[in-house]
């Protein structure tokens, strides 16, 4: 989530059950996360991650699924990079726009206190980073938005949505989420 915190094991496990009784073969990525990679370091990182398991496994229709910043990493993937051809999308919790101003104002209104000390530490940090437990970098991620850092941390900038419109998306999105 937010690009800093997660790993491919924290799919709800209704997601992957309805997945795997529907015949889909599934293929969870674990991305390099912020502060260590900037958002277009983690897209290409991404494009060539997909292009891998394409040219692997032979692969002739691909639906590409992301939640959170994978949802946005796959809203920002150049089609042009990408070996075989985009059938559909499935965006979870995303920021489905390519407007990110909203992504600088930091929010007041959740009880989680700023942890600065957690920001140094990790932002010391200085090899790569794949996985980040919610548990851990949860309250890393709430007080960089509290911080009103959070876009220049994670190194993420206004650009075109680049994919076909007409792919065929499906898109669902959190009315209760405070963030």
């Amino acid at each position: 989530g937010g690009y800093v915190m997660g790993d491919r094991h924290d799919l709800p496990l209704e997601l992957l059950n309805l997945l795997s009784h529907n015949e889909h073969a599934l293929i969870a990525l674990d991305y390099p996360l912020a502060p260590q990679s900037k958002v277009s370091d983690t897209v290409t990182f991404c494009e060539n991650m997909i292009n891998t398991l394409i040219e692997t496994y032979a692969i002739q229709n691909l639906t590409l699924m992301g939640r959170s910043s994978g949802g946005n990493i796959i809203l920002n993937i150049d089609p042009i990079n990408i070996h075989c051809s985009i059938q559909k999308l499935i965006l979870f919790y995303t920021y489905a726009s390519s407007d990110t101003t909203w992504m600088s104002d930091p929010i007041n209104d959740l009880e989680i206190p700023i942890n600065k000390k957690l920001v140094e530490e990790i932002g010391a940090i200085s090899e790569p980073q794949f996985q980040r437990s919610l548990q851990s970098a949860y309250s890393y991620y709430y007080s960089l938005r509290k911080l009103g850092i959070w876009p220049q941390t994670i190194g993420i900038h206004q650009a075109p949505i680049l994919l076909d419109p007409s792919i065929p998306t499906f898109i669902a999105h959190s009315i209760f989420d405070p963030d």
